[in-house]
């Protein structure tokens, strides 16, 4: 029985990795086969082990650990390190951490104390992989003090199940990089002035506008490490993989939007992530979920740019129009004339614009729309 269960979590890893499944979902069936806290698999960047993304399964009481440990904790895990550098079992061998951290260590190290005895968790079973050259991943069991350290036959089992992760992942990685580049030829993204990126939930960018790329090339707010696109700063890195992390159970639409100051600069510049399921976008982005991320500098974009006006005010395309075009100088009668739309059309999308911009009159949207700082700096709010 246990073995015809192991073969089912055998499966569930390879769906995964060929995009018949999903990631969590199969760490959350390991998590119950185990009876562990959580299924975890952690991906790095292998030059700085920058935490890139991590998928985890197991009870929901357990799932704002996940997203603690991306905005925070991952940084100060002392079984990571071990890990990542070789340095207690050779890459590709497993960690038992109860044989290499004793009680005394356990009960004054802060990780342990703070953070795992808060969601109940105590042993770690964990092993290194390498999916690609730049990339390091972790697979990690995580055990309740009454659960305990796997038993032997448990380590047969998660030694299996962890070479076809290995091997699932790697493959994984493969056909995502053949993807990515079968889409890079699209012109979707390249139209536009504001650099774009067109990334999956790991922050692998499959597409990027001319503008994206001078953007990264320059690294001023972000950069490329290898395919991934990262946070040029500590504190942007931090919020962005917690946006990210956030967004990748969330539907189609789904918005973050992230603000920063760069040095100098008297209005901040707004980095704009949105949920792109394929079902929902006629496939025009690949058969997988992806985010768009896109940067707005008001020192670069018009603030009556109908694209900006839409992202970031979160207007309809036809609203976003009425207030560009007021502030370009067009009457509401014009824009119904040039649009074959009705008078009372083009009303209702005013009013809905005011209301949201909280102008009082068509006059102040239009003083809003002109002055960078009326606009840029009031949004989001």
């Amino acid at each position: 029985m246990r073995e015809a269960s192991v073969d089912a979590l055998v499966r569930s890893v390879w769906a995964a990795a060929t995009g018949e499944g999903v990631w969590s979902a199969a760490m959350d069936a390991v998590a119950r086969h185990f009876d562990a806290s959580l299924a975890v698999v952690h991906r790095f960047d292998l030059a700085d082990q920058r935490l890139l993304a991590l998928d985890g399964g197991g009870p929901q009481s357990q799932q704002d650990s996940v997203l603690q440990y991306v905005r925070q904790y991952h940084r100060e895990d002392p079984r990571r390190t071990k890990l990542l550098e070789g340095r207690v079992v050779p890459h590709g061998g497993w960690l038992h951490d109860h044989e290499h951290f004793d009680p005394a260590f356990v009960a004054g190290d802060a990780f342990y104390q703070h953070f795992l005895a808060a969601y109940g968790c105590r042993y770690v079973a964990g092993r290194t992989m390498s999916p690609a050259p730049d990339q390091a991943c972790l697979f990690a069991l995580e055990l309740s003090p009454a659960r305990g350290p796997l038993n032997p036959g448990e380590r047969a089992e998660a030694e299996r199940l962890g070479t076809h992760l290995e091997d699932a992942l790697r493959s994984y990685e493969h056909l995502r990089r053949t993807r990515a580049q079968v889409l890079a030829g699209h012109q979707l993204l390249h139209g536009f002035a504001q650099p774009m990126w067109l990334m999956d939930g790991d922050r692998f960018v499959h597409d990027a506008n001319a503008a994206a790329q001078a953007e990264t090339a320059a690294g001023r707010l972000l950069a490329r490490r290898g395919p991934h696109l990262v946070g040029a700063t500590g504190s942007l890195e931090r919020d962005l993989v917690a946006a990210v992390h956030l967004l990748r159970s969330q539907p189609h639409g789904s918005v973050r939007v992230l603000r920063r100051h760069l040095p100098g600069d008297a209005l901040p510049l707004w980095l704009h992530l949105q949920v792109l399921q394929p079902e929902l976008s006629a496939g025009a982005f690949g058969a997988q979920p992806m985010l768009l991320a896109t940067l707005f500098d008001p020192q670069q974009v018009p603030s009556f740019d109908p694209y900006a006006l839409s992202s970031l005010l979160d207007l309809t395309p036809a609203q976003a129009r009425v207030a560009a075009g007021l502030a370009q100088g067009r009457t509401v009668d014009e824009m119904a004339a040039a649009g074959g739309t009705r008078v009372s059309t083009v009303r209702s999308h005013l009013a809905s614009v005011l209301q949201r911009t909280g102008a009082s009159r068509s006059d102040d949207l239009v003083r809003r729309l002109h002055d960078g700082h009326l606009l840029w700096g009031t949004v989001g709010g």
